[in-house]
């Protein structure tokens, strides 16, 4: 489980990070990004995770999904940037994906959207 400093909640900075953010999208999920402010606040970077019931009918299917991009984004907790909101939009085929496969996927989307810092 994700700590709660790096939990992003509350429909207003999700609408926010998908409205105003920068759109990356891959095989199994959009990666919304946000940069909070031009001045680094310091604050950690914050994550939600959507995952409709047209991805997954059941709810032990999402919360599977959740949690697989939810322990590879605490993880990789230590090497990532400050001062971002980053909203997982998942797709229909990561239902059927394999943990390995979306946990490469997820550091893969991080790297590519620069989230990771050096």
């Amino acid at each position: 489980m994700i700590a709660g400093k790096y939990r992003l909640s509350g429909t207003y900075y999700i609408n926010r990070a998908k409205k105003n953010g920068k759109m990356y999208q891959f095989n199994d999920f959009g990666l919304c990004v946000f940069k909070r402010s031009e001045v680094d606040d310091g604050e950690p970077m914050r994550f939600a995770f959507v995952v409709s019931t047209k991805v997954a009918k059941h709810a032990v299917d999402r919360n599977r999904v959740k949690r697989v991009i939810s322990e590879t984004v605490r993880y990789e907790a230590q090497h990532l940037k400050t001062g971002y909101d980053v909203v997982f939009l998942t797709k229909q085929s990561i239902a059927t994906r394999q943990t390995d496969v979306i946990m490469n996927d997820t550091k893969k989307a991080l790297a590519t959207a620069s989230l990771l810092a050096k």
